[in-house]
């Protein structure tokens, strides 16, 4: 089965994902020991379950192609390691959640097929608003894809956004992530985001910003 694994130095259970940068992993992750990490030390391997059944969650070095992590917002290169075998890349079928969110599909740098999930198809809690209202309102843990995707809806108006690539990529990333796991090192070894792709991209991008409103009497 091909999918990724992350290796911490020291003793560490699956909630630790979190401190290093990635809340997104814990869900599902299951530890093992390493006597001996790709950093030369004792560690916590992380694996998941994919749609195929459980991945072989052992360190095999001489098989295995291991990535140090990069610094990013604040935190430091090398809190983790991602290991693959390059000769079986994960597939989307192998990084799929348990439970994906349809919206748009869209063909990336890797060739093939990945679901970028949509605001709409996010699920909501009905609450009660200040004013009495009841209101539908996105679970806690899409917050950040729900409030850059009206973000993102208020500043289209009169913007070209072929001039806005790098934070376009980005919000596809958070699409992306919400029915995939994924890791920024992953995401680059596996070649998501290439120029050749990057009109797909863009259409991608347009379509998860319209409303459901749009596609009345299609």
């Amino acid at each position: 089965m091909a999918h990724f694994q992350v290796y911490l130095s020291g003793q560490h259970q699956s909630d630790e994902l979190a401190q290093r940068g990635l809340s997104g992993l814990v869900d599902g992750a299951f530890r093992a020991e390493c006597m001996t990490g790709p950093d030369g030390k004792r560690g916590s391997l992380f694996g998941w379950m994919t749609t195929k059944g459980k991945i072989d969650n052992a360190y095999r070095p001489e098989r295995q192609k291991w990535i140090p992590a990069v610094p990013m917002d604040g935190l430091e290169a090398g809190r983790y390691w991602v290991g693959y075998d390059p000769q079986n890349p994960p597939t989307p079928e192998d990084l799929q959640r348990r439970y994906p969110y349809r919206g748009v599909r869209s063909l990336l740098g890797d060739g093939n097929e990945w679901w970028l999930a949509k605001e709409t198809e996010i699920p909501a809690t009905m609450k009660l608003a200040d004013n009495g209202e009841w209101k539908f309102i996105p679970q806690r843990q899409f917050d950040e894809f729900c409030q850059a995707t009206a973000t993102w809806r208020s500043i289209m108006a009169g913007v070209n956004p072929h001039y806005m690539v790098a934070e376009i990529v980005e919000f596809v990333r958070l699409a992306v992530g919400i029915n995939y796991r994924l890791t920024p090192e992953i995401e680059s070894e596996l070649g998501l985001w290439t120029d050749k792709t990057s009109g797909t991209v863009l259409q991608s991008f347009l379509l998860l910003l319209m409303r459901p409103e749009v596609f009345v009497g299609e």
